[in-house]
């Protein structure tokens, strides 16, 4: 008298709500069978239209280093919620991670533009900027992370703010 999810290919065969298809897909990703796990994502995501959920699928995705479908999910969390600063947040660092260096720029402001004092966001963005040659403004960005945040790994960095 097994559970229903004791056998993924039992589940995936019947009707389930979306928390559960997505349940199923963690299931067969554990199992090592990427085909089935991607397989029950979409239908996962299909028809619902729920922040969370397409917060999870992407970092799924994101993981399984599908970063296109990835971002596709957290397109889809921004236009539920144009205030998510996780959606925002998430679609920065897979461009920075895949080298668009332009979009993850595009989307870190977007991030600070919903939160004025995000000093990590503000230290990611002065990394784009130094990647991008744009010494001014990194330096400009490390300044402002530095004026909301007094952590010790900011402090005594060469060059910027206070030492110590």
């Amino acid at each position: 008298n097994g559970h229903l999810y004791d056998n993924p290919d039992t589940a995936a065969n019947i009707a389930l709500a979306p928390w559960e298809h997505l349940f199923v897909a963690q299931l067969y990703l554990l199992m090592g069978d990427k085909i089935k796990g991607v397989a029950e994502l979409e239908k996962a995501t299909a028809f619902e239209s729920e922040e969370k959920l397409y917060l999870l699928a992407a970092y799924t995705y994101e993981k399984l280093g599908l970063d296109l479908r990835a971002m596709n999910e957290l397109k889809k969390v921004i236009s539920i919620n144009k205030s998510s600063i996780k959606g925002y947040e998430a679609l920065g660092g897979i461009a920075f991670k895949i080298g668009d260096y332009d979009s993850a720029i595009k989307w870190y402001e977007k991030v600070i533009s919903l939160n004025k004092k995000d000093s990590i966001t503000m230290s990611k963005l002065a990394e784009l900027y130094e990647h991008k040659g744009e010494g001014d403004k990194a330096r400009e960005m490390w300044e402002r992370a530095l004026k909301y945040e007094n952590r010790k790994e900011f402090r005594g960095f060469p060059g910027w703010g206070p030492s110590g």
